[in-house]
């Protein structure tokens, strides 16, 4: 199989969205709006996509983001790498399950992308040992909580636990206002009324960089779903997800918790849910993080919607050479 190398922006995105939908369970991570912000994000990184055959002729490929430092290159799935890899059709599963297109393409793929720049890698978990002898892999083993009512007729709401419905009670009382940020001015202006706190949170989407850019990247493709819960025209909560079909994945969240908003947070995120599911939206993506080490009420929080926790990896490759350099680095 022969691999051709394109930025995003050159393919058509009808046909990228053509090969999503060729999925049975596509990613939102997997969109290319996802993969020209993190080039935007990440100085010196440019955004690829490695297609598995001719452009006229390819079945999908492998977006990935490539950093160039100090005459090396390190090439990284897109982040988080756990929902990334390959998109496009599977003519069908091995005996094991998996995509057999998958299978035959990573197999393929590693060796061809381990040129001699490139002194790291790291691509979602198909099982590939890079047959190479100047190379290590390791497996990075991580979970994610995942809400998945696909095929279950029930409201998105119904697994709730008694202190989560409890919480969204003492939310609702305190009468907030719901508002869906569509563009970047409105997340400057969010970000305005937020600095003005003692102690503002510093998370993603409130960056005074990073927000603007995320919203600017989705606005057209009316993929992101933003929301701040304002109580009194003051913004006490946020959270931004991802959406692709039926699909939808949590970004980040911020809470003002000096605001006397008890509740806020969970009534906004039962209004998100709520609105998701109306659009069709099944499975929900909470996010999660390296394999036994969570913070217990950031797992309670996940655990009280309902959400399960599903395992996930990836795989790191490294160079023999750079892997010993970075264990004498400090």
């Amino acid at each position: 199989m022969t691999w051709q190398r394109r930025h995003p922006s050159k393919i058509d995105r009808t046909l990228w969205m053509y090969w999503l939908d060729q999925m049975s369970d596509p990613s939102p991570y997997l969109l290319p709006e996802w993969s020209l912000f993190w080039e935007q994000v990440w100085p010196g990184s440019r955004a690829e996509i490695w297609l598995a055959g001719d452009l006229e002729r390819a079945d999908g490929g492998v977006p990935l983001v490539r950093r160039r430092r100090l005459g090396l290159e390190w090439l990284f799935s897109q982040p988080w790498g756990t929902t990334g890899g390959l998109i496009g059709a599977s003519p069908g599963l091995d005996s094991d399950g998996r995509p057999i297109l998958m299978e035959t393409t990573w197999e393929q793929f590693v060796p061809t992308i381990a040129n001699a720049r490139t002194v790291e890698m790291t691509l979602p978990a198909p099982g590939v040992v890079v047959p190479k002898p100047h190379w290590l892999s390791q497996q990075l083993d991580y979970s994610t909580w995942i809400l998945d009512l696909r095929g279950r007729p029930v409201d998105v709401l119904a697994d709730l636990d008694d202190s989560h419905r409890r919480n969204i009670r003492d939310g609702i009382e305190r009468n907030p206002h719901f508002e869906r940020l569509h563009d970047a001015d409105s997340v400057k202006q969010l970000q305005r009324d937020w600095v003005t706190r003692p102690k503002p949170p510093s998370r993603m989407v409130l960056n005074h960089s990073l927000g603007p850019l995320l919203a600017h990247a989705f606005s057209k493709a009316g993929a992101l779903w933003w929301l701040v819960a304002r109580v009194n025209h003051r913004p006490v909560a946020t959270t931004a997800w991802l959406v692709l079909k039926d699909h939808a994945v949590n970004i980040d969240n911020a809470i003002d918790r000096q605001a006397d908003a008890p509740g806020v947070n969970h009534a906004l995120f039962a209004h998100l849910l709520q609105s998701l599911h109306s659009e069709g939206v099944r499975y929900f993506d909470f996010g999660g993080g390296p394999a036994g080490d969570s913070t217990a009420g950031l797992t309670q929080f996940k655990q009280g919607w309902g959400a399960k926790p599903v395992p996930r990896a990836e795989m790191r490759y490294r160079r023999v050479a750079y892997h010993r350099l970075r264990r004498l680095l400090p």
